[in-house]
Formats: structure tokens, sequence, C-alpha cells
């Protein structure tokens, strides 16, 4: 129990995981490793969807 108190307390937020991965796919544009991404609709799916530069 107190372990799984201590892991929950000390967790990312939803908001903080979106935003970690929103800053890495735009490093990712910056060096042109992918062309842009999708966000998510909240609350409907959780997918991110990368688009490959052609």
């Amino acid at each position: 129990m107190v372990l799984e108190a201590m892991r929950g307390s000390q967790s990312a937020s939803n908001s903080d995981r979106r935003l970690f991965l929103r800053t890495i796919f735009d490093e990712m544009v910056s060096r042109e490793i992918i062309s842009g991404y999708d966000i998510p609709t909240y609350g409907e799916d959780t997918i991110y969807k990368l688009h490959v530069p052609d």
C-alpha cells in the first residue's frame, strides 16, 4: 500500500504527459524527422498520428 501511494503521488498527470509528448514531437518537426502530428481529441482516443515527410 505504501509503495502504491508513493507512486501515485509522484506520477505525472495526463496534462504533463501530453505536454511531454508535444515537446518531443515539436522537436522532431524542427529537425524534420516528422513533418507534423495530429493531437487526439480528449476523451475520444489517445493515439497521436505522426506525419512522415515525403
